[in-house]
This record gives structure tokens, sequence and C-alpha cells, in this order.
């Protein structure tokens, strides 16, 4: 299986690179909120109309669960198919996630 990552243009892998530096030592949590923060505010820059940024948004978020479930096995464990050294190295909407309990 190949790494989505790098398969990315050379300047989405040098954004992913720096925002992996800035975001090193800080919690899960934390790097899931600025990246989602990230990830609302561009594309409300992108998109004029808010069908088009549900459009975006949906299409976006299909292609990363696919991603995200790349990483699994059949039996729901995870995969180690990418090298060790793409660790998230990852600031400020709360976004109220629910834990599992």
């Amino acid at each position: 299986m190949s790494d989505p990552l790098l398969q990315n243009t050379y300047n989405a892998r040098q954004l992913f690179q720096s925002f992996s530096h800035v975001s090193h030592g800080f919690g899960t949590l934390d790097v899931v909120n600025a990246a989602l923060n990230i990830l609302v505010n561009a594309i409300r820059q992108a998109e004029p109309t808010k069908k088009g940024a549900s459009d975006l948004w949906d299409e976006l978020t299909s292609r990363s669960k696919g991603h995200l479930m790349d990483g699994y096995d059949s039996t729901g464990r995870k995969r180690g198919i990418y090298p060790y050294t793409q660790t998230l190295i990852a600031n400020p909407v709360n976004f109220k996630m629910k834990r599992p309990g």
C-alpha cells in the first residue's frame, strides 16, 4: 500500500511538514481541533455558497475516512503500513468531541 501523503504535491507535503513541526508536543485533540479549524476556514474562503462548501466538505471527509480506514486491518486494529517517522508532531476553535466512555 502506498502512503497518500507522499502522493501530494510538493507544496502540500511542505505545508503538512510545517504543521507537524509546529504541533509537536500538543495533545491529539488539540491537533485535531487545529486541523479542523484550518479545514473549515480554507473551505469558507474557497467556496462562496453554502452548497459548495457542504459538497466540498462531504468530498474531503469521505476521501479522508477512506485513508483513515486503510490504516486498520480486518480485525479493527492499526496496521503498521506507514513508517513511524511519519507521526503527528502537530490550536483554536474548541470542537466539542464526545470521547468514547
